[in-house]
């Protein structure tokens, strides 16, 4: 009876120790697969943590650069507002002296005319004298008193 006994208790018993021995060495397994596994996860999430930093590091050097590049267009946009208005003064400026310049032109040539109408009006006045006879016994006595007066 115990070699019974014995069959019925220990030889299954034996069988269920080597399927717990074959459980826990798949379990074992099982554990080395899924803690290579972590590890893995746990280093591309250390690699994806250092990539969002350096976007990060990089986002905010950009933002610095445009934040730069903003500062310079206004003072340069403030220069060119500047210039703008120099340029429209200087463009005032050279109307106004392009008109007093025609105005001055205009005056000279009224004076001219005006010089040249005394002039042919004594030139005529001179010549219509000197065919006169006293007038021309006149020149001739003042010619011969100084003879630089001569020639007219």
């Amino acid at each position: 009876m115990t070699g019974l006994l014995a069959k019925l208790t220990v030889t299954p018993l034996l069988w269920a120790c080597g399927l717990l021995l074959v459980a826990v060495a798949a379990l074992g397994a099982r554990v080395q697969v899924l803690g290579a596994g972590v590890a893995s996860a746990e280093s591309a999430t250390a690699a994806a943590t250092a990539r969002a930093d350096q976007h990060v590091a990089e986002r905010d050097a950009w933002k610095h650069a445009a934040r730069t590049l903003q500062g310079a267009a206004a003072k340069w946009q403030t220069a060119f507002g500047t210039m703008q208005q120099l340029l429209t003064q200087a463009q005032g400026e050279a109307r106004r002296l392009d008109q007093a310049g025609r105005d001055a032109i205009a005056a000279a040539r009224e004076r001219e005319a005006e010089a040249n109408r005394a002039l042919a009006s004594w030139t005529q006045r001179y010549a219509d004298q000197v065919r006169a006879d006293d007038c021309a016994a006149a020149l001739n006595a003042v010619q011969q008193a100084c003879p630089a007066f001569g020639g007219y």
